[in-house]
């Protein structure tokens, strides 16, 4: 039996080659564009699952509510918090603070800035990660005890054995000599966890600076992770932050503390997931809502695949009706012929499982290069690829089967021998297939106008003003691990280099969430007082930023109160210097318009510190992601770049004229060199610093456009298909109605008319999808497109425009047939 229904299988394929080449072709693409989609959604979703006991490891976020400020969740934290939920909840396992601060690392004769990790010495308590020499327990024990991963120990021993040797370790401008205790595997792609370098986290490392900071409410520097023994303590402590917060912080943060910050448990295994209103740490996290898109849109690929099937079969389905009648007259029974369907479709599947597999293995290089991250195939073990592909060949084939199998049983011997002609499934067949087209285009339109929207929104960030000129800006690094002897000499140097228009110096820079807040409140003003935050500058600071003055004017060097180094230090406090606002300080403080903001004086720092006079309102400046709003802010200026404080977090700003940065960053690295030898230069243009921020987008942007086209592509597949068949049957009334007068052009528009009925009718499902979609994504972006009618109405366009080319050869072939050649046999 199974070899008369092999050897029927062959036959029909063969003989109808274009039918079963579309059919594998369409299934084989829809499979692979959602294994591979499925791959990527795994990819994303199991960040750090593979850490033993990952479900009960949770980071403590931040949230912070201040006044004038929006609700936003960090990962950073107060180095106070743990010691104090250790000491009120014991159901916390075990606890560690996770602090990633740049140093220099000495061996040989170069040099290297690395991310060293400060951690608490119970870390691998929490993390168990695997080792590949020393004894995780006691590798933190020692505080000159030094972790390095596999990929490190290679790049500073060799080959020769890292346990036991030693490397020197300059933090905060610290030398000190460390011993390694310990070699760490790499980790795995898919870990928010970047650990190279590991040392004890103890005040003397941290430096007397971070020391105290450690000690107060007021100050969010490391990361808190805490191990629970199940999900339901993790639900009580959390149930229980508001409390903690009014019992135990204090200090520096209003009383009640409750009204300004709250903590929130995150889970370990969630950490890859950043929203609009959470900043990711150790790594840019992923946009929960582009992976789900990206899930959704290879689910519909291959549905769209499937339903090709489907409407393929159901109108080649008369063409068996003979056959069918036949198998019954000689004693096939109804169940005989659906098994028999049904594996024929089940054989196709497999087929273009095949196909689909070796799609997958091609495309996976490009995938993971377009994404930025190596993603890897594994055929067999409990991440292997092959047993789910094989169970999803089977599913598809038994999802595209079953109906068509139903219907080909159906057919009485009777009616099929009594015909003249082979049953076509009449109008409501007709019907069918239209209902399945819809649904197809439906679809794929959608996708077409996600993607017209998202590459606008792309395109937007890219090229929106945030606040300051991006292009031909260069920003040097010159705190923490690079501490300058004499900042003012270098930024000196740097304004003489030929090609630089102006420089200047300032506590933030580009691509970086460092910052520090304080109250201000407006003199005279009972209102309360919001937290804005504050960012010191040198001279020069908004002409070589490019920032876009809406009233008054910039800081600049030539007016006395202008200027924190005019004073001597023990004369600064209580004195009324000059200062800038940003337009979201402006509406916090409650000033009706930038105008009438200049000339008021403001309260720093609670009124203990200092008071200013308002003399210029700034555009926002954007210095992070696109998600993310900016921050209200104001700028005080200081020449003297933080040496009468013993500050040293200050980055240097240069604005090079167009076609000169490659030469310009080479004439810096030789002022470094000689300036700062035995300290490595950390240097980039603002757009490179700012790309880690814009790529993720843009990056997942391009594979779901390539997601949408084959999407396209399958759904034209089946068009196709149905054209050549639709139109075949159609050959004698093609003949009848030109014999009657009808030209070329009226044919060809009967026959494109009725295949792209479906396509104009899918616009109406399409749009409200598309839109409603559109929308929630665009809500994450603070600076975003409008959603307008250009996008929806090129996607219908381009629809029709393929599918008009899709069904034109098929129907323009018979349209231009002779009546004679359609008529001779009658």
């Amino acid at each position: 039996m199974w070899g008369n229904y092999a050897l029927s299988l062959y036959r029909n394929l063969s003989r109808r080659w274009l039918y079963t080449g579309i059919n594998v072709l369409g299934l084989a693409l829809g499979i692979a564009v959602f294994g591979v989609l499925a791959l990527v959604v795994r990819f994303e979703t199991s960040f750090d699952r593979w850490i033993p006991d990952a479900q009960n490891i949770y980071r403590v976020n931040i949230i912070h509510h201040w006044p004038g400020q929006a609700r936003r969740e960090a990962p950073s934290t107060q180095g106070l918090l743990l010691p104090n939920l250790q000491a009120e909840f014991p159901q916390i396992k075990a606890g560690a603070r996770l602090m990633p601060i740049p140093a220099i690392v000495r061996r040989g004769a170069q040099p290297n800035l690395e991310q060293v990790v400060l951690a608490d010495p119970s870390m691998f308590q929490v993390f168990a990660l695997p080792f590949a020499v020393g004894d995780r327990a006691t590798a933190l024990a020692d505080p000159t005890g030094l972790v390095v991963s596999q990929a490190m120990a290679r790049k500073y021993f060799g080959t020769e054995r890292a346990l036991g040797r030693e490397l020197t370790l300059v933090v905060g401008g610290a030398a000190r000599n460390y011993r390694v205790t310990g070699v760490l595997r790499d980790l795995p792609p898919n870990s928010h966890l970047v650990l190279g370098l590991i040392i004890p986290l103890t005040s003397e490392v941290a430096g007397p600076e971070r020391a105290k900071q450690l000690q107060h409410w007021g100050s969010s520097m490391l990361y808190t992770y805490i191990r629970l023994r199940t999900p339901a303590d993790a639900a009580a402590l959390q149930a229980a932050v508001p409390g903690f917060v009014e019992r135990r912080v204090s200090g520096d943060i209003p009383t009640p503390a409750g009204n300004y910050m709250t903590f929130r448990l995150r889970p370990l295994t969630a950490l890859n997931f950043v929203d609009a209103n959470t900043s990711g740490a150790f790594r840019t996290g992923a946009d929960p809502l582009f992976v789900g898109a990206l899930g959704a849109m290879g689910a519909a690929a291959l549905l769209i695949a499937v339903v090709n099937y489907i409407s393929l079969a159901t109108a080649h389905a008369g063409l068996r009706a003979r056959e069918v009648a036949m198998r019954k007259v000689v004693g096939a029974t109804r169940k005989a012929l659906v098994v028999q369907f049904v594996a024929e479709a089940l054989a196709i599947a497999l087929a273009a499982g095949l196909v689909a597999g070796a799609l997958i293995e091609l495309s996976m290089p490009v995938v993971s290069a377009v994404l930025g991250e190596t993603i890897r195939i594994r055929y067999l073990g409990a991440e292997g690829i092959a047993l789910p592909l094989l169970g999803l060949s089977l599913v598809v084939g038994l999802a595209s089967g079953v109906y068509p199998a139903l219907v080909l049983a159906n057919y009485r011997p009777a009616a099929v021998l009594a015909s003249a002609r082979a049953p076509g499934g009449g109008r409501r067949g007709a019907r069918m297939r239209e209902i399945l087209a819809l649904g197809q285009f439906a679809a794929a339109i959608c996708l077409m106008v996600c993607t017209a929207v998202i590459f606008a929104q792309i395109r937007f960030v890219h090229q929106a003003d945030i606040g300051f000129r991006r292009d031909g800006l260069i920003i040097v690094q010159m705190g923490d691990a690079q501490v300058a002897k004499d900042k003012r000499a270098l930024l000196q140097a740097f304004r003489g280099l030929p090609g630089v228009l102006s420089a200047t110096a300032s506590t933030r820079r580009p691509a970086t969430d460092q910052n520090s807040s304080t109250n201000v409140g407006v003199v005279g003003n009972g209102r309360e007082e919001p937290s804005l935050v504050y960012e010191w500058i040198g001279p020069d600071y908004a002409r070589t930023l490019g920032l876009t003055m809406l009233a008054g004017r910039a800081l600049g060097s030539d007016q006395r109160m202008d200027d924190k180094a005019s004073a001597p230090s023990d004369q600064f406090k209580g004195r009324s210097l000059n200062a800038m606002i940003n337009r979201r300080a402006l509406v916090a403080l409650g000033f009706a318009g930038p105008r009438q903001a200049i000339g008021q004086r403001i309260r720093v720092g609670d009124g203990r510190a200092v008071n200013a006079t308002i003399v210029g309102v700034a555009a926002d400046v954007r210095f992070l992601s696109p998600h993310d709003a900016a921050e209200p802010q104001f700028y005080m200026q200081d020449s003297g770049l933080g040496r009468t404080e013993g500050e040293s977090a200050w980055s240097a700003a240069m604005r090079v004229r167009d076609g000169d940065e490659a030469a310009v960053m080479r004439r810096i690295a030789d002022v470094w060199r000689a300036m700062e030898p035995g300290t490595p230069l950390q240097a980039q243009t603002a757009p490179a610093a700012l790309q880690p921020y814009y790529d993720p987008d843009a990056r997942r942007g391009q594979l779901f456009a390539v997601g949408a086209g084959l999407s396209c592509v399958i759904a034209c597949l089946g068009l196709f298909g149905l054209a050549a068949f639709n139109t075949s049957r159609r050959y004698k009334e093609i003949g009848i109605r030109k014999t009657l007068g009808a030209s070329t052009a009226d044919v060809a528009r009967l026959l494109i008319g009725e295949f792209l009925r479906p396509v104009l009718w899918a616009n109406l499902i399409a749009w409200p999808l598309a839109f409603f979609a559109m929308r929630a994504w665009l809500a994450g972006f603070d600076q975003r497109i409008d959603l307008t009618p250009a996008a929806f109405l090129i996607a219908s366009a381009l629809a029709i425009v393929v599918a008009v080319a899709t069904v034109a050869s098929q129907t323009l072939r018979v349209a231009r047939a002779e009546p004679a050649t359609a008529l001779r046999y009658e």
